[in-house]
């Protein structure tokens, strides 16, 4: 399946809706992106990005980088539709063709559920219990202790 795991910095974050509740759907594009560009990755279309967000009622937008391997990932979140399916996001023009001017280079680009939010773990199994924005009719958790 070929994991891949990165370190991302918080850029630019907007939860335009309660993510607890209208998370259900998100979409992940990453770049390439040249080491002189990331210096100015707020000023790089992000005012355009939330707009279009806020345009589309998306319930949230992440910018992400990882500087040491010059990628930058924009993560973007939708409400439930219905039917309950996440084609309505996948199938939409994506968010990052605002950076098509940039000289980045798109290596990903996917559309998938919100399986579960976590919140941070709290020593004794005392955290907030995780969220499961798609149970039903998705399976949730069984857990007695349900962190």
């Amino acid at each position: 399946m070929n994991p891949q795991c990165h370190v991302w910095d918080v850029v630019e974050v907007a939860d335009l809706a309660p993510y607890d509740e209208h998370q259900v759907v998100l979409r992940t594009e990453r770049f390439r992106v040249p080491a002189a560009s990331q210096d100015a990755l707020p000023a790089a279309g992000w005012s355009q990005i939330l707009a279009e967000a806020r345009r589309r009622r998306l319930t949230g937008v992440w910018l992400l980088r990882d500087q040491p391997e010059q990628l930058v990932s924009l993560v973007y979140f939708a409400d439930r539709s219905s039917p309950l399916t996440p084609n309505s996001l996948e199938q939409a023009p994506p968010l990052g063709d605002v950076f098509d001017d940039q000289g980045w280079i798109r290596t990903f680009d996917r559309t998938q559920w919100v399986l579960t939010i976590w919140f941070p773990f709290v020593l004794g199994d005392q955290g907030q219990p995780s969220v499961w924005p798609n149970s039903p009719p998705l399976p949730g958790p069984v857990a007695a202790n349900r962190v």
